[in-house]
């Protein structure tokens, strides 16, 4: 968080919302997103516990990639078909 964001996200207001509510700011901050080295999802199954499938790290893309991935780890487990490379999890 820095003290221009502070100030610039109250002024933006008026410009994402019709009629802005009343703010007071509380408290600023900022957090830590996970994400993988390369920016793709994990899907497959957990390495020491197989009956555990993952299927997880999707982020801001996930609504564009989530049908296609969801088809490949049914594939996977129905079919015996190899996941795609880039997102199974043993690429790490």
């Amino acid at each position: 968080p820095t003290e221009e964001g502070m100030r610039l996200l109250p002024e933006a207001l008026p410009q994402i919302l019709a009629k802005p509510p009343d703010v007071t700011l509380v408290h600023h901050g900022a957090g830590v997103r996970p994400a993988t080295q390369d920016r793709m999802p994990f899907i497959g199954l957990h390495p020491q516990r197989p009956q555990i499938g993952i299927f997880n790290g999707f982020g801001s893309k996930g609504s564009l990639m989530i049908p296609w991935y969801a088809q490949r780890l049914m594939c996977y487990l129905q079919e015996g078909e190899a996941l795609p490379p880039e997102a199974d999890i043993a690429r790490f």
